[in-house]
């Protein structure tokens, strides 16, 4: 017997308690708490908040998908060349970052002539106003999360998906995670050295849903908790990346 349900974070909700990187996981979380209560109540899972804390990393990433494919889309940039633009991330920016990236002056120019205002400007913008002046409104499609249960073999897997495709490299930039994680964590921390603060935080979120050191967090936790992450990618461009998690081998 299996059950199945979907999920839509509320994104509006999600956006209007944005105020800074805290506010908007602790809001996600939130999101998150009908997805738990759905598999409590068929299920007795032990890692209860492990498998929220990486539900709530792969949402974070879908999130943030539509804001970078946006960008992407309509100046045909890619990740790291707006990255050089606007310092760290169009969600959380620091432009003082932008030096760290060797600012590229052409890609300054493709992101302004596109947004029609300086990118101090709109950067200095709360996020949810930084998202609708792109032509975007947060709606219920933009990320769904799907829960199945296997009543009989007690086991789970719940996906997340974002309704926008990634920018270029950063399926390649998830694959490398995968299947070279450690390397690719010693590559990642040394590259994300100028922007760890104090706290060991790194200032330089994902873009678009490709991951980062939250990625890679999640698949260390879930190998260490004897869960089971992966991906999946549609052939064909702009492929939605779909990630699964769960308590048996994915089939």
């Amino acid at each position: 017997m299996y059950l199945t349900q979907d999920f839509c974070p509320d994104l509006k909700t999600v956006f209007n308690h944005s105020t800074n990187p805290e506010a908007f996981a602790m809001a996600i979380l939130g999101e998150l708490d009908p997805v738990m209560e759905f598999l409590s109540c068929h299920l007795v899972i032990s890692d209860q908040d492990n498998v929220k804390w990486i539900l709530m990393e792969l949402t974070a990433n879908a999130v943030t998908t539509p804001i970078g494919y946006m960008l992407g889309r309509e100046t045909g940039l890619t990740r790291d060349e707006m990255l050089s633009a606007i310092g760290t991330s169009a969600l959380w920016p620091d432009l003082s970052m932008r030096n760290s990236f060797r600012s590229s002056q052409e890609s300054v120019i493709r992101i302004e002539q596109f947004l029609r205002i300086s990118i101090p400007e709109w950067l200095s913008r709360q996020v949810k106003d930084r998202i609708i002046f792109l032509g975007l409104t947060p709606a219920s499609n933009w990320v769904q999360i799907s829960v199945r249960i296997d009543v009989q073999r007690k086991s789970f897997c719940i996906s997340v998906v974002s309704a926008f495709p990634p920018l270029k490299g950063d399926i390649e930039a998830i694959r490398c995670r995968f299947e070279s994680t450690d390397e690719t964590s010693r590559r990642i921390r040394e590259e994300r050295k100028p922007f760890e603060d104090k706290e060991g935080i790194y200032h330089m979120p994902s873009f678009t849903g490709g991951g980062g050191m939250g990625l890679l967090a999640c698949i260390h936790l879930a190998e260490e908790k004897n869960l089971y992450l992966d991906y999946f990618v549609q052939d064909g461009a702009e492929s939605e990346i779909l990630f699964r998690l769960g308590n048996h081998p994915i089939r």
